[in-house]
């Protein structure tokens, strides 16, 4: 795909954006992480008053990932500012899992994946798991790479 293609009803261009998963994104995945577990939803502006502009405009990026995702109530009705992380952020941050580097987006859809896969570690640097995740983390599997993964 293009970068750049054409509107279908007006004509003007649109573009396909490019997003990486950086130290950034990985720092807000683990403030949320730090206090909600996966399906607990959150609400950006109520749970975390302390964030910068910056930070709210770039945590519904990790969607792309499948990360995180929109609340739904118990009807299946989203539940308006509401979040909640997938089971896929704890896999990831226990260094289990690697994503996309970089996801190419247009309409708000990914559309492309890059090849090039990082791990929570590598986009963030050296980190340790809080201390209170070590306290309730049970080992349940190996993983490929021989290390175990924990639940929470």
């Amino acid at each position: 795909m293009s970068n750049s293609q054409r509107c279908p009803h007006c004509r003007r261009p649109m573009m396909a954006n490019r997003h990486t998963f950086s130290a950034s994104l990985a720092r807000i995945l683990l403030d949320i992480a730090e206090l909600f577990g996966p399906g607990e939803p959150f609400h950006l502006q109520k749970d975390f008053p302390e964030w910068t502009h910056n930070q709210y405009a770039n945590v519904q990026k990790l969607k792309y990932w499948n990360l995180i995702e929109k609340h739904r109530d118990f009807v299946g009705k989203r539940a308006g500012g509401f979040w909640h992380l997938t089971s896929g952020t704890l896999k990831l941050i226990g260094c289990c899992e690697s994503i996309s580097l970089w996801v190419r987006t247009f309409n708000n859809e990914v559309v492309e994946r890059s090849q090039e896969m990082t791990t929570f570690k590598g986009a963030i640097g050296y980190y340790d798991i809080p201390e209170k995740w070590a306290a309730r983390a049970r080992p349940v599997e190996a993983c490929d790479k021989g290390q175990l993964a924990f639940s929470y």
